[in-house]
């Protein structure tokens, strides 16, 4: 019994929930070799038991989290392109029309730079917005006076990759793309205030 309570003694720092179940434990040590295995089976459990538990809390906790941080960056997004809805919106007669352009809206959050400056990548799919070559496709950066466009691209936002390489501070964006089968791979380079067009490459 003495060396059943000094092996529960090693658990007492884990958390209350283990020391509940110690006597348990040193019951079914007490059996012999089959419930000295049952005994470890239950350690085991009772160990894990709390971390299965405390992850599932963590992710119901951050559901609202990350409800208000999609909320949030819609807002950005709309905020961003606010005269590119008005321009959109000033001719219709549909009440719905800010709506209707919203829901048209693609986009993703990006990295821009190693120091972590905030970027966006957006997608007007919406009529008037698209053609032949695909939607207009904004890319964003956050500065200290709001999200400033720095490129302006027909395509679709999900062409878009960030590169490993780096110019004058900044990431390199890679855009690589098929359209009406020509294939297309253009670099864009950061020139001191926004991006520009290095290359471009079609393929039949």
């Amino acid at each position: 019994m003495a060396a059943c309570a000094r092996g529960s003694r090693s658990h007492e720092a884990i958390n209350a929930y283990a020391r509940f179940f110690e006597p348990a434990v040193c019951a079914i040590q007490l059996q012999g070799s089959i419930g000295l295995s049952l005994a470890r089976t239950l350690q085991i459990a009772v160990l894990i038991l709390p971390l299965a538990l405390s992850m599932s809390s963590n992710g119901e906790d951050n559901q609202p989290k990350r409800a208000r941080e999609a909320s949030r960056l819609q807002e950005i997004v709309q905020a961003a392109l606010k005269d590119e809805e008005k321009d959109f919106c000033e001719d219709s007669l549909r009440q719905d029309c800010p709506a209707q352009f919203r829901r048209g809206l693609r986009y993703k959050p990006v990295r821009l730079s190693p120091k972590g400056i905030r970027g966006l990548i957006v997608e007007l799919h919406v009529v008037g917005f698209c053609g032949s070559g695909g939607c207009e496709t904004y890319v964003f950066e956050e500065t200290k006076f709001g999200w400033a466009k720095v490129l302006e691209v027909t395509g679709t936002y999900e062409d878009f990759l960030v590169s490993s390489s780096i110019t004058k501070g900044f990431y390199d964006l890679i855009e690589s793309g098929a359209y009406h089968g020509e294939k297309r791979r253009h670099r864009y380079l950061w020139d001191g205030t926004r991006y520009i067009i290095r290359s471009g490459k079609r393929k039949n």
